[in-house]
């Protein structure tokens, strides 16, 4: 096995598994999975902490998106700025590395194209069925986050109850159907995902990248990811059994 060098800020050797190193200034595709990892980071803790505070300060629907704004914003910059980044020497080639990016982003936009059609609903002035059946409570779980006049967020599954399912997620997809009034719930549904999904195979590269011993490693941990990332559609399985449909115990 070999030993990666990694080293913090000042340049004191210390151990670590995962870790963001600096993106590579001199090649945008290089960098994209850097800045794939910051975005991911920075939405997860907008998603929290903005639930967080509307339902702590029983906030009205209309201060959401700049609440989700704010959160974003200020977790992106204090990753940026604040935290020690580690510097790594990827054990792979260069042109190994262009590769694999570009397959991730390759693998990113044939997952999302899976739900494309939520987002062009608006446009075309149809309504296209839902890819899975938990969309649909996905979906029901953000109207009811966008339509409670106030924090915390009455069900629309039980009225006059609050909504008691895991939201977080949900958050994005509530701001940006509350900051463009052109976006249907099932649009903003739908766009949420298309950029979760970047930013999380992007991620996944990134860390991949700065701890595979070999480019097969980050193959085979890509596509494994991929049978569960959201592809059902296009499988002639389900992906949570398509294990046992091959003989192997799950």
């Amino acid at each position: 096995m070999n030993q990666l060098d990694v080293r913090n800020c000042s340049g004191q050797r210390f151990k670590a598994v995962l870790c963001l190193s600096a993106p590579n200034r001199g090649n945008f595709i290089l960098s994209l999975p850097y800045w794939g990892t910051l975005g991911f980071i920075a939405l997860a803790c907008a998603d929290i902490a903005s639930m967080i505070a509307m339902n702590v300060a029983r906030l009205h629907i209309a201060v959401l998106p700049f609440v989700f704004a704010a959160f974003f914003i200020a977790f992106a910059m204090i990753v940026r700025s604040t935290v020690p980044v580690p510097r790594i020497a990827p054990a792979l080639p260069r042109r190994d590395i262009m590769a694999l990016v570009l397959m991730a982003i390759f693998f990113s936009t044939f997952c999302a194209l899976a739900r494309i059609s939520y987002i062009i609903d608006p446009f075309f002035n149809k309504l296209a069925p839902v890819v899975c059946s938990d969309d649909l409570w996905h979906i029901q779980e953000i109207s009811s986050l966008v339509n409670s006049d106030r924090y915390p967020a009455v069900s629309s599954f039980a009225p006059g109850k609050y909504l008691s399912f895991y939201y977080a997620a949900w958050m994005f997809p509530s701001a940006l159907y509350k900051a463009a009034s052109f976006l249907t719930i099932k649009a903003a549904f739908g766009l949420s995902l298309f950029v979760y999904t970047f930013a999380v195979v992007l991620t996944l590269c990134h860390l991949s990248i700065q701890t595979a011993r070999s480019t097969k490693h980050i193959v085979f941990g890509l596509f494994l990811v991929g049978l569960y990332s959201g592809l059902e559609p296009f499988y002639p399985f389900q992906s949570h059994s398509w294990m046992r449909r091959f003989g192997f115990a799950v």
